[in-house]
């Protein structure tokens, strides 16, 4: 269901445009523009790409009085020749473009919450070219392929090329929850939807987990409705079990469950997961991830069009591969859970500084230097004691550059010692874009500030990212109900006390799984949908850490490290020195995608 267009408003001819188009699905073409892909809807004067799924499409179509069976693009075409050009009532992952073409304007939108994507570039000879494929927008004619520093130095810092960036400069991605209208006049770029985090409810505790649990439901129909027969991707949290017990008794569901797991307790959920499958008598397929599985990377790199470093893309893709092979063809995940209902420990570390705000940095400075000092570097990120040292570092450092700690691989000195002198003059404007969002959303609440953040880039720039792209390299379809925007808006109009306080997170949900999940779920620590990357990098994968120390010059054509310095990170890796695995493994990331350039 991808697309690919241009709309040409400049004076010069380009001519040759459509037949870049014909080999990407159904082709409509006109004077000056261009469409084509899998789901287009035309009438006199106007053309729909589509792109995603509309989880509430038959309510919109009764609301509209079109069919019940009216496609997606069919829909959105009505409501704009209407003149309705509200989109926050549309549900679901999706992102869509409608040219004028009578008066040679282009629409861009995004979903609200980023689960799909969509890229734009201005030609400086005044055409603009769309796609949702990041690929294909760079195989237009005299869309740039130079490489943007920035975004790699955020790259380095994240893991993910953070929006509206992209890898490439002069292309970006259209921001969650934006639509973007271009005409003769110039590009508008505004905000249709954000989230609301201070207009708060008055609620008690056993309702909202009452509210929360019908909207979670209503979500999970929504969701085999639009997508009938999905399955479900089972870990050993509350969330996905929250929605396998949901769409246990549901119709349209597919009736499987599917996990994914390591040789390696830290990492491992299958016996987790298999308690609620057996609560609800669901047949479960289960797999073991070998380190073979890293063979998937060059796919998923070449697929994103842009380096991509969360590791756990590789278990995703694996789970998904195995609902493929077991013959579903759609899965939901549990994807939305820790942002929409305060489930992340960083929260958690928020709260606590926040209570304790009036302690003195006498105080403050010297306790945590001591924490630092006694625990030293953990040897991985789920080592016992490995959020105390986190939370230490952070109540250190103003919010916002503290907050950043919680999500950056590589810090500011470490990225000065492995890249040459071109981020000498580099700034983190990740920072700067995390402090306008903050501002534009205006919230009150000191966790909520960071919450807001995550909501709208971590999320959508990363996990939902990551879902999308192991959707398309295992050819899956995938759907996540707590991201229905019911849900989204509910949970972040509860009292933030609700959601997550200084000593638990995640309340509501853990409420609704006092009565659905087994008592096992509810007590175990979040884990995260994690890969051992670390231990593998000493052992079966340490011939890939080796060829990455050993051919930098080669894969590195740019210039752009030290190979002295990443040859004494994996040194440092391999003798224990130091746990370097994260940072070894977005450079493995980048050295996969710039093999494939």
């Amino acid at each position: 269901m991808s697309f690919t267009g241009y709309l040409h408003l400049g004076n010069s001819a380009f001519e040759f445009m459509p037949q870049c188009l014909q080999e990407a699905g159904d082709s409509r073409h006109g004077n000056g523009w261009g469409m084509a892909g899998d789901s287009i809807a035309a009438t006199e004067g106007a053309v729909c790409a589509f792109h995603g799924v509309l989880t509430n499409r038959r309510d919109l179509c009764q609301e509209a009085g079109l069919p019940e069976n009216t496609s997606p693009q069919q829909l959105i075409l009505h409501a704009c020749l209407n003149g309705q050009t509200d989109f926050r009532a549309l549900r679901g992952a999706f992102c869509f473009a409608v040219i004028d073409t009578a008066n040679r304007k282009l629409l861009l939108v995004r979903d609200q919450l980023g689960c799909d994507f969509l890229y734009h570039a201005a030609l400086p000879n005044g055409t603009n070219v769309f796609s949702t494929s990041l690929n294909n927008l760079r195989r237009l004619p005299g869309v740039s392929s130079q490489i943007s520093l920035q975004a790699l130095f955020d790259y380095l810092s994240l893991g993910y090329v953070p929006s509206p960036l992209t890898i490439f400069r002069g292309i970006e991605k259209i921001r969650p929850g934006h639509r973007l209208a271009i005409t003769e006049n110039g590009c508008d770029d505004a905000i249709y939807w954000k989230p609301d985090f201070n207009q708060k409810q008055k609620i008690n505790y056993h309702d909202a987990v009452a509210e929360a649990w019908k909207l979670f439901d209503i979500a999970v129909k929504r969701c085999l409705d639009a997508q009938p027969n999905s399955d479900v991707l089972l870990s050993g949290g509350i969330d996905s079990n929250l929605v396998l017990a949901l769409a246990s008794t549901s119709d349209g569901f597919g009736g499987h469950a599917f996990t994914v797991g390591f040789d390696d307790a830290k990492y491992d959920e299958r016996a987790l997961s298999k308690l609620s499958a057996e609560k609800y008598n669901v047949p479960h397929e289960l797999m073991q991830i070998p380190p073979s599985a890293w063979d998937e990377l060059p796919a998923a790199q070449r697929i994103n069009g842009e380096p991509y470093g969360d590791s756990s893309i590789i278990p995703t893709i694996c789970a998904m591969r195995l609902a493929k092979q077991h013959g579903s063809g759609a899965v939901m995940t549990g994807s939305g859970g820790d942002e929409v209902f305060g489930g992340y420990r960083r929260y958690q570390a928020m709260a606590v500084r926040h209570r304790w705000r009036w302690l003195p940095d006498f105080i403050i400075r010297p306790t945590t230097s001591l924490i630092l000092k006694i625990l030293g570097e953990q040897e991985d990120a789920r080592a016992r004691f490995a959020t105390l040292r986190r939370f230490a570092a952070f109540w250190r450092m103003p919010p916002l550059p503290g907050y950043a700690t919680f999500q950056e691989i590589f810090s500011e000195d470490l990225r000065k010692q492995i890249c040459q002198d071109w981020t000498k003059n580099a700034t983190t404007p990740y920072l700067d874009g995390w402090a306008k969002l903050s501002d534009e959303m205006n919230v009150n609440d000191f966790v909520e500030k960071f919450n807001a953040i995550d909501v709208m880039s971590y999320l959508p720039d990363d996990g939902c990212r990551k879902e999308a792209l192991a959707s398309e390299v295992a050819g899956v379809a995938d759907i996540s109900p707590l991201l229905d925007l019911d849900i989204v808006e509910f949970g972040l109009s509860l009292p933030r006390k609700l959601r997550v306080t200084c000593g638990e997170r995640k309340r509501i949900l853990r409420g609704i799984g006092a009565y659905l999940l087994p008592p096992e779920l509810l007590k175990q620590t979040k884990r995260g949908f994690g890969m051992p990357v670390s231990s593998w990098f000493r052992t079966e994968c340490k011939d890939r850490l080796l060829d990455l120390a050993s051919s930098v010059r080669s894969w590195d054509r740019y210039g752009w490290f030290k190979p002295e310095a990443i040859e004494q990170l994996c040194n440092d890796h391999l003798d224990g020195r130091h746990d370097n695995g994260a940072r070894l493994w977005i450079l493995l990331c980048l050295k996969t995608w710039l093999e494939q350039l």
